[in-house]
């Protein structure tokens, strides 16, 4: 008879992660297989001692034993991180004055598709070119407006990557080993988050979960967290070389309070999928219903980042501002009441003391001709 190290290799419990097998199912799965030799007690036993798992048997593996397996030797060049280094010495020097914050949000990229909406390009080619381009645009925003910020925020609000069984005919359309998807926005954004690092002395990482991100059910986990997790390993180990400073906050939820402390103001996440229209009416009710459930005091925020509904826009009401971001998949219709234009974008925002939201700007993600003007533009 094998022994458990024969049969749990790391091989076969990195395919029950892409399955989203639970220990419970695991064990069975052991259990069947080897004529109900190998007790199911026996594999709960072995996949705990090494720490791979948890008490609740329905949980999947750790995301840690993704990192560990597939991630740890995740590409961080060197010479880019000494690149950004050099241009971030040459910036800072000429900054007068430091009394804001950026925040640059990013959700809904979608990274399981194959191809663009049209059918035509690598949609891996694609998504690189338009952080690229929101690279580029954030450049010029911080240039043209003299923006030099105290701190820059990376606000990843979920949906990076799709999950399995998320919607009818998805196997048609995406790549459905999920773990790729996890390593390539892994390092899409590693290099992206370092070369913000060119205008500012510090950068954090705020994340929250999207439902597409779903392994199997909501309970068990969320691919977006494993990204998550790897992010925080890659720019912890950064700061830990004094190379840089970004800071990676995330949890298990869909929701997550953040304090920015150079202003003063308190930011809530949300994935936003269960706002039922991006109206501010349906955004009011859908706060006062999470309240309900006592997750957070429904008054106790400045600002409310959401993504899910791909669609742009800014309310501001009572002295709260509402923001939702667009989407970096092209796609051709949704179920909301929206305009086109602010579809296909990516938004930035100038937090001071004085003002949770002092400027707003849309960032286009294409060069087509339906986008507006996005000089200073305050979509409300």
């Amino acid at each position: 008879m094998k022994k458990l190290e024969e049969i749990l290799t790391k091989e076969y419990l990195l395919d029950c992660l892409r399955r989203g097998l639970s220990q419970h199912d695991i064990a069975k799965e052991v259990f069947e297989r080897h004529k109900k030799r190998i007790s199911r007690s026996s594999v709960f036993y072995w996949l705990r001692k090494r720490g791979l798992v948890g008490d609740d048997r329905n949980k999947v593996i750790y995301p840690s034993f993704a990192y560990k397996e597939v991630f740890a030797n995740s590409n961080i060049l060197q010479d880019v991180v000494n690149e950004v280094k050099l241009l971030q010495k040459e910036n800072l020097e000429n900054v007068k004055i430091k009394n804001n914050v950026l925040h640059v949000l990013i959700s809904d990229t979608h990274a399981g598709f194959l191809y663009d909406r049209l059918g035509a390009n690598n949609y891996k080619d694609v998504l690189t070119k338009r952080f690229d381009k929101l690279y580029n645009e954030i450049r010029k925003k911080i240039i043209n407006y003299s923006i030099n910020p105290t701190k820059i925020v990376v606000n990843l609000l979920g949906d990076l990557v799709d999950g399995v069984n998320i919607y009818p005919a998805q196997k048609e359309y995406t790549n459905n080993i999920v773990l790729d998807q996890v390593e390539f926005m892994t390092q899409i954004l590693t290099k992206f988050i370092i070369s913000l690092y060119e205008y500012t002395e510090e950068i954090d990482v705020v994340c929250v979960m999207g439902n597409h991100g779903r392994l199997k059910d909501l309970e068990r986990a969320n691919w977006d967290t494993f990204i998550y997790y790897s992010l925080k390993n890659i720019f912890d180990l950064l700061y830990q070389r004094d190379e840089m400073k970004i800071m990676v906050y995330y949890n298990d939820q869909f929701f997550l309070i953040y304090n920015e402390y150079e202003t003063g103001h308190r930011i809530l996440l949300h994935h936003g999928h269960k706002i039922k229209k991006n109206a501010l009416s349906h955004i009011r009710n859908f706060i006062s219903e999470i309240n309900l459930r006592e997750e957070f005091n429904k008054d106790d925020f400045d600002i409310m980042l959401y993504g899910h509904v791909h669609q742009a826009r800014y309310f501001s009401s009572m002295n709260k501002h509402y923001i939702s971001n667009g989407t970096m998949y092209d796609t051709k219709h949704f179920t909301y009441d929206i305009a086109y234009p602010n579809t296909l974008t990516s938004v930035l925002f100038v937090s001071t003391k004085q003002n949770p939201v002092e400027s707003i700007f849309l960032i286009p993600l294409e060069d087509k001709e339906f986008y507006q003007n996005d000089d200073m533009l305050v979509i409300n």
